[in-house]
């Protein structure tokens, strides 16, 4: 089941909106694959792409909060390092035994989290911040 970008999910920076709708733009890609049960062929592109996202998206995400003094730099960052030690351990599976179901299982999870968790819940709190500084 493909995941919807409502308006509500928009944090009001519009860098970082875009990239998450971006992010969601690949996460329902690979969710459609899994849909035709072609999940095994389609997760070493997601990896892949969610690596470079990451590094681009963490980065940005980071420096914008460092720039701007937010308090929860800290916080953010460790999220993100959680994040990626996650995406690594994913890779090295993939590397090591290819595109199982139950790395296809496992990432879906993982993904769905990434975005319930750390888009909409972690990510607002930045755009509070912004909107509470006029940042925005």
């Amino acid at each position: 089941m493909a995941i919807q970008w409502v308006d509500s999910m928009a944090t009001g920076l519009a860098w970082q909106d875009e990239q998450h709708q971006k992010l969601i733009h690949h996460v329902n890609v690979f969710l459609e694959a899994m849909g035709r049960r072609e999940g095994q062929e389609e997760v070493g592109k997601l990896l892949t792409f969610l690596q470079e996202y990451a590094v681009e998206h963490f980065g940005h995400e980071e420096t914008w909060m460092r720039e701007h003094s937010d308090p929860e730099l800290k916080h953010h960052h460790t999220e993100h390092e959680r994040l990626l030690e996650e995406l690594n351990k994913f890779v090295a599976d993939f590397s090591s035994h290819g595109g199982s179901t139950m790395l296809v299982m496992h990432v879906q999870s993982w993904m769905r989290d990434w975005i319930l968790h750390h888009v909409i819940l972690e990510d607002r709190k930045m755009a509070g911040f912004a909107r509470a500084n006029g940042l925005s």
